[in-house]
């Protein structure tokens, strides 16, 4: 996003999500001729056909006024003026798609890193193998294949060479930028380069170890090659991770899952939301779900977690299946689409929303809701507290069961209770079937109010 996207306002068309409604609608309903030109404000003369700025795109406000609004923005109206306001200061719009052929969208210094020799070397050594699982199980007309590794090396490698001043190739570094750039400079020692710093240890941040370790690897000068190679304790990792577990408690209890339908207004989101909750994805994971994901004879739902490189074979039942199908057949037709086509900004902002409106309920939260922290801890969570074996949720997820009780796994509180004291868990659905009925139940209800449509759920449980 340009620096325009950091502007606020009050009021009609404040927020974000709106702002890409009202520049999609107006894309969708403009001349073809006019795409890719700024807005402007008929009423202002600076833009006539004999200015400079002439040629700007012409806005049918008729065709938003009578549309626009009404499905947009909960029927509220915008005046004349508001919308005369978002167009000036956004003139070429924030509906993502658009901007990515806007002229400028990359900084200069991007431009100049590309021309470097570690640039050149990461993108000629590292990416996706074209026979991988995932290149395979992804629609090669949808998608293109992401090199996710690659794109990691390039950036955190980007940084670096900005860190040092963008004058000498990160392959031509000597050992004492390398030294500034990790904090083991002995003029400012534990004091590494703020591009690459972890906010929390204040230390060069863990994930930016290894890419950067790579570039030294390969770096042209033979003392920083033996660095790594001969393994020099400046250079490795130990120390550099955070504190295990330290958003263990970022779960949403059983009374707030089957409130969390209430406290959302956007169909795919609620979805979104379900799918989270229930298969514990990760929000990338999630992102690239397609129809041709489920298997309904199978009973089975795969997704594929790139974080681990493996697709995960996920069963589903009833009544999760009729849900699923429902939303299916109503919003994603097309088997090779995602189930979920917005960005995770867009979904994260709509989570971050439903903190507020939990603190007006007896069930307040005490953390802000993502789609990083909320699914996959509450899913873990939840299956753990509605009696799931740690094995069981291990191969359900994808994830060792040491890194679920390190990093995921909440509510042992309430386990010691029940299982040391005696204790019983206050949980309305005894299992997590039980669970997950009430679940589809509450998301279901909630589907019907934002989109009118009725879905029949089975009375009973079982596999669809």
């Amino acid at each position: 996003m340009s620096t325009e996207s950091k502007l606020c306002f009050r009021g009609a068309l404040s927020e974000k999500t709106q702002l890409i409604a009202f520049f999609q609608f107006l894309d969708e309903n403009t001349p073809k001729k006019y795409l890719g030109k700024p807005f402007y404000d008929p009423k202002s003369p600076e833009y006539g056909e004999h200015t400079p700025n002439a040629g700007y795109r012409p806005v049918n406000y008729g065709t938003y006024k009578k549309a626009g609004v009404m499905f947009a923005f909960n029927n509220t109206p915008v005046s004349k003026p508001t919308l005369f306001a978002r167009l000036r200061s956004y003139a070429n719009g924030v509906y993502p798609e658009s901007k990515t052929t806007q002229a400028g969208s990359k900084p200069i210094s991007y431009t100049k890193w590309e021309q470097t020799p570690c640039h050149k070397l990461i993108f000629e050594r590292i990416g996706a193998d074209p026979n991988s699982v995932r290149a395979n199980i992804r629609a090669p007309d949808r998608y293109k294949i992401k090199y996710d590794k690659r794109d990691k090396y390039d950036y955190i490698c980007y940084l670096a060479w900005k860190a040092m001043g963008q004058k000498t190739d990160l392959l031509d570094a000597s050992v004492d930028q390398w030294r500034v750039v990790w904090g083991k400079d002995p003029k400012s020692p534990n004091m590494c380069h703020e591009s690459v710093r972890d906010k929390q240890t204040g230390l060069i941040a863990y994930g930016y170890t290894t890419p950067l370790r790579w570039a030294m690897r390969n770096s042209h000068d033979a003392t920083v090659q033996n660095l790594i190679i001969l393994g020099d304790k400046d250079f490795n990792t130990k120390g550099l991770k955070r504190t295990a577990g330290q958003h263990k408690t970022s779960y949403f209890t059983e009374e707030q899952c089957l409130l969390l339908p209430k406290a959302l207004d956007s169909v795919d989101t609620l979805v979104y939301s379900y799918f989270g909750i229930l298969f514990g994805g990760r929000s990338i994971a999630l992102r690239d779900l397609t129809p041709v994901r489920i298997d309904y004879e199978a009973h089975n739902l795969s997704v594929f977690e790139s974080k681990v490189q493996k697709t995960i074979e996920k069963p589903i039942f009833e009544p999760e299946t009729t849900f699923i199908r429902q939303y299916i057949q109503d919003f994603c037709p097309d088997p090779k689409k995602p189930l979920f086509a917005r960005g995770p900004d867009c979904y994260n902002r709509e989570l971050h929303a439903t903190q507020k409106w939990f603190n007006q309920t007896p069930y307040p939260l005490s953390w802000r809701p993502t789609t990083h922290t909320a699914f996959k801890h509450t899913c873990v969570t939840q299956m753990s507290l509605h009696g799931v074996s740690m094995d069981s949720i291990s191969d359900y997820i994808g994830t060792d069961p040491n890194t679920l009780r390190d990093f995921y796994r909440g509510g042992s509180k309430e386990k010691i209770q029940a299982e040391i004291g005696g204790m019983s868990v206050k949980l309305s659905a005894p299992t997590w079937r039980a669970f997950v009925i009430k679940l589809t139940e509450a998301f279901a209800q909630r589907y019907y109010e934002l989109t009118g449509k009725q879905v029949t759920l089975p009375t009973t449980g079982g596999s669809s």
